[in-house]
This record gives structure tokens, C-alpha cells and sequence, in this order.
């Protein structure tokens, strides 16, 4: 009863649930990046009835969160919490096979014991650790399509590079689909910041810009001439972002 009124308070209160699970004696916060991996955490080191408690949220039904629906934010509303990097290039093969190669970086990481990045292994391949800031270990499993990140303390960032099948040729020319991105915990939805670069230089390629303009919770900045384009979002909810090249 009072885990369940805790959470009550908290969330009536629009905090986020870090702040719940560090007042219990926790340091498990959830997040999921749909586009190519999921992110678990272990929950071995819980008691049977802090899992429990962690776990229920039956009690929360009728509390107003944010269920999925796509929310534009501000830069500053989502400073200092996880970000997601994506950067991609699309190369000539890439037009007859499909695949790019890619480097994710994961930013502002919370503490925990152990993090696994698992990615899809029908659509990724060839992955290499680029990089890793306050964690202990870092582990490629590649025969399994994860990383194994042990130790991971207060605002880790890894970074992980590899080929992800993400190109898709379409009757208007090539579709670089990605999403859906969220940070979830339990019904709810949190803030993050997604910046994704893609390069195409070493195609004929152009991207069709429509609908790319710069407002609330995006930017984007394209040379036609580096053929590049960095797309950034700030949002809360679930995002599915569409690039979209064509032949010149």
C-alpha cells in the first residue's frame, strides 16, 4: 500500500519515475529505442518483493501519463537525460543490398549493475564496440546481437558501430525507415533527445526535404551539396522518423 501510494504521489506530481525508484533504494530506470535494439536491465540484485513492487503497476490505470502519443519538447526539457546518437551511411551497395552502416551512442546512461543492448538479429550485423565512458566492461556478443555493458555508472555513454538493414527501395526511390523511438518505464512515457545524421555521399541520391522544417521538439539542418542531412528531436512519447531519397 505504500509502494502503490507512491507512486501515485509522484506521478500525480509529473515526476519521473528515476526519482521513485531511487526513493525506494533503487537504481533501475527503463528505456526501450525500438528502431533496431531494446535495452533491459538485470533485476537480479532485487528482492523478490522489490521486483514485485517494481513490477506492479496495476494500481496505476487511472493515473494520467503519457501513453504513447507523440509530444514536441523543448531542447532544455530534455537536457541532461537519455539520449539517443544515430549516425548512418548509405553507400552504393546499400541501394542493391540494403544494408548501412551505423554508430548508435547511448548518452547519459543511469547506474546500474549490469545493461544489455540487445539488437535484432535479422537486421544487424558486424558489431564493434567505437567507445565507452563510465563502465566498468563492455562486452560484444555477437553471435547474440548485444552488448553486455557491467558497472555502469552516472552518465555513461557507449557507443557501438556495425551494418543494420534499414534501407528499403520504394517507388518514390529508397526509404530509410527508422523507429519507433520512446523512453518508457511501466505506461508511461519519458523525455528524450534523438539526433540522427545519415550521409549519403557516395550515391547519386537526393533527399526530398518536404515536411523537414525546423519548429518545437525538431531541427533540421541538410546540405545538398555534402549530401548530409542532422536531424534532431526532442519529444516524449513514440517517434517514427521517414528519409526519404530519390534520384536526382
Amino acid at each position: 500500500m505504500i509502494a502503490t501510494q507512491l507512486k501515485h504521489s509522484l506521478i500525480a506530481q509529473k515526476q519521473p519515475l528515476k526519482h521513485l525508484l531511487l526513493s525506494a533504494g533503487l537504481s533501475l530506470f527503463a528505456f526501450n529505442s525500438y528502431a533496431d535494439i531494446e535495452i533491459s536491465q538485470d533485476l537480479s540484485d532485487l528482492t523478490e518483493a522489490e521486483r514485485a513492487w517494481l513490477e506492479d503497476d496495476s494500481g496505476l490505470d487511472a493515473i494520467t501519463v503519457n501513453g504513447g502519443q507523440l509530444n514536441w519538447l523543448t531542447e532544455a526539457q530534455t537536457a541532461g537525460q537519455y539520449g539517443l546518437e544515430n549516425s548512418l551511411t548509405v553507400t552504393q551497395t546499400s541501394l542493391t543490398d540494403g544494408w548501412v552502416t551505423f554508430t548508435q551512442c547511448h548518452n547519459n546512461l543511469d547506474p546500474i549493475r549490469k545493461i544489455v543492448v540487445q539488437y535484432n538479429s535479422n537486421n544487424t550485423r558486424g558489431l564493434t564496440l567505437q567507445s565507452s565512458e563510465k563502465i566498468e566492461s563492455v562486452n560484444i556478443d555477437e553471435s547474440n546481437r548485444a552488448a553486455v555493458l557491467i558497472g555502469v555508472k552516472k552518465h555513461a555513454r557507449v557507443c557501438i558501430s556495425g551494418e543494420s538493414k534499414s534501407l528499403e527501395e520504394t517507388a518514390d526511390g529508397y526509404l530509410v525507415k527508422r523507429g519507433p523511438y520512446m523512453r518508457k518505464f511501466l505506461d508511461g512515457y519519458y523525455p528524450m533527445a534523438l539526433k540522427e545524421t545519415i550521409k549519403w555521399q557516395q550515391t547519386d541520391l537526393k533527399l526530398n526535404t518536404t515536411g523537414m522544417q525546423t519548429q518545437l521538439g525538431q531541427s533540421f539542418d541538410y546540405s545538398g551539396q555534402s549530401k548530409t542531412l542532422i536531424a534532431q528531436y526532442w519529444f516524449e512519447g513514440r517517434l517514427s522518423p521517414r528519409y526519404v531519397l530519390t534520384e536526382d
